[in-house]
């Protein structure tokens, strides 16, 4: 339908927008906590989770490799591919290796989730505190599945009435702001509603002060009119969920 085209292109874009929010967020929130505990705790598995570290990689491609082997060699590519870059090659020749607060700089989201499940549980549970989220574990796949609406939005998949292969974990109403107490309840977690209420949710707990919870609020309002399509039966939203105070708030923790 050229209707959904139009409105799965709008949201697509929206999502994009707002990970970028995230992801600022969360490196600099990753090079403060790690870069207190090691300036090089990236690089090396005495300053993050062993246990996660050492985890045989679940890629066939990476068959011998552990969590941390395949992170390293991806990470050290980029490094090599950013090498040319002034604030690069001035941070190698003083420290020989890039400290994390201008390591995180050359990671693309996904590594940057991939480094935030590699961090001992206490850091990441520090920083999902921050994040208005209690528990680290929790955090780290709420970030997989934001991860995973980002790469969708950006190869240009269909987004409205996609079943999401990472679902959103279910917690319970105590692990939040009472912002998103309703998607503790029978809400659909493969559906992208999940995903952007985690998403708005973050933002808020960022401080941002972006409107993208309005803008999203105002664009779902205008989901095409077809038999059988529907934000609640095509995307999983709740009904009543315009009425939620999530999608009404605006640069302040929900």
């Amino acid at each position: 339908m050229r209707a959904s085209g139009g409105f799965d292109r709008l949201l697509r874009l929206l999502v994009l927008d707002a990970v970028e929010t995230v992801e600022v967020g969360l490196r600099t929130k990753i090079a403060y906590v790690l870069g207190e505990r090691d300036p090089f705790g990236h690089l090396r598995v005495a300053s993050l989770d062993a246990a996660a570290c050492n985890q045989a990689h679940s890629r066939v491609r990476a068959v011998g490799e552990t969590r941390h082997q395949v992170w390293l060699r991806n990470y050290q590519r980029s490094v090599r591919d950013a090498s040319r870059e002034d604030f690069v090659r001035h941070n190698l020749h003083k420290y020989d290796e890039l400290p994390v607060w201008i390591a995180v700089e050359l990671l693309t989201f996904g590594a940057l989730v991939r480094l935030f499940n590699l961090m001992r549980p206490e850091d990441r549970t520090a920083i999902a505190r921050e994040l208005g989220i209690k528990g680290g574990g929790l955090a780290g796949s709420w970030l997989e599945a934001i991860n995973y609406l980002r790469n969708v939005a950006a190869h240009h998949a269909r987004l409205w009435n996609r079943s999401m292969t990472y679902k959103v974990r279910r917690f319970n109403r105590h692990q939040v702001g009472p912002g998103l107490a309703h998607l503790a309840g029978t809400v659909p977690t493969d559906k992208v509603y999940s995903s952007l209420a985690i998403t708005a949710y973050l933002l808020g707990s960022l401080g941002s002060d972006s409107n993208w919870p309005g803008s999203v609020l105002d664009h779902v309002r205008q989901f095409p009119l077809a038999p059988g399509l529907s934000p609640i039966e095509s995307m999983g939203f709740p009904a009543a969920w315009d009425g939620q105070p999530l999608w009404a708030a605006v640069g302040r923790p929900v």
